[in-house]
């Protein structure tokens, strides 16, 4: 049985704003885990989900279907990598990257984000992109540069593995 559109939307809707007030990217897996189990009891989400869908799926569902796009559009967005590397929002984009997410400029600086965790992909992302495009790899931006992406001694690697390919800046961002 599929989901009616307009269950759908509404859910999304809510889930999104609740994952704003709650900042759902910063959150530790356990407090995701209770959040989604909090959801799933809810009779304005889970219960209306669980006319449409074997109740059993429901969690699957939210995690799979509603909140990985949730993540993922919170990711793709240049406004937070462009302000912190002093780049107007504004400026001119020659072409889009995801998986890790980054942008290449009409000036043909390449400049690519992502999650801390995924550092090898981001900086090797940024490598490659700007080799390709015979372009200038800028900057690097690393979230949720936490726990152990803290430590001065993995920093200092992943910053020197970044020169060693050329990337003329890394930035980190704890949240």
């Amino acid at each position: 049985m599929s989901i009616p559109q307009g269950t759908r939307k509404r859910i999304r809707e809510q889930l999104w704003a609740e994952a704003d007030s709650l900042g759902w990217i910063q959150l530790s897996g356990p407090d995701k885990s209770r959040q989604y189990d909090d959801w799933v009891v809810r009779e304005d989400i889970g219960g209306a989900l669980s006319r449409h869908m074997d109740a059993r799926q429901v969690r699957v569902y939210l995690k799979d279907s509603v909140m990985k796009p949730y993540a993922h559009h919170h990711m793709e967005s240049p406004e937070r990598p462009f302000r912190v590397l002093g780049l107007d929002s504004a400026i001119a984009v020659a072409e889009e990257y995801t998986k890790p997410h980054g942008r290449r400029l009409a000036d043909n600086r390449v400049v690519c984000w992502g999650p801390a965790s995924n550092w090898k992909a981001v900086i090797m992302a940024a490598f490659e992109r700007s080799h390709l495009a015979t372009a200038n790899a800028h900057a690097v931006v690393l979230f949720r540069a936490q726990g152990r992406y803290r430590s001065d001694s993995l920093r200092a690697l992943i910053e020197e593995a970044s020169a060693r390919l050329g990337i003329e800046r890394v930035v980190w961002l704890e949240d």
